[in-house]
């Protein structure tokens, strides 16, 4: 038998010590990945629930709860919304792309009513029940000032 020599013996040390790193790195790795799954089986568990839930069956909502639901076209912009007003009423605004815009609300100071805003969001008609029940029209200049009404 031939005694190996110190160079053959660093070649050989470094090689193992090689494989050594590998098999550490691929160690780490493994390791990575099982804290990971652990870490967050219980979130992708429940998405699958719901999903399967959602395929499997019909989901009705008898009820959704919100202070306001917005519109938007595909540029971002909002084009309508249904909200509770600053005053307490309700309100339903659908704005066209130049900004002229038309909105139905209800009991906005003890009355119901439909009201067109220009594209400054001006005030220009409006019809109305008033608080004693009975129907209003009126028009307004670009000041806001009444033109015409009736009754």
């Amino acid at each position: 038998m031939t005694e190996p020599t110190v160079d053959t013996l660093t070649r050989r040390l470094a090689s193992l010590e090689r494989e050594v790193r590998r098999w550490k790195l691929i160690a780490s790795g493994v390791f990575a990945l099982l804290s990971l799954t652990i870490l967050f089986w219980p979130t992708v568990a429940t998405l699958q629930e719901v999903q399967k839930r959602l395929l499997a069956e019909e989901i009705k909502a008898n009820e959704m709860l919100a202070a306001r639901f917005a519109l938007l076209d595909q540029s971002g912009k909002r084009r309508g919304a249904l909200s509770i007003l600053a005053d307490g009423s309700v309100g339903l605004e659908l704005s066209a792309p130049d900004g002229k815009t038309v909105s139905l609300s209800g009991d906005v100071g003890g009355r119901a009513g439909l009201t067109l805003y220009d594209s400054n969001r001006k005030l220009r008609a409006e019809m109305y029940l008033g608080q004693d029940g009975a129907p209003r029209l009126s028009f307004y200049d670009g000041n806001g000032k009444v033109t015409w009404t009736a009754p």
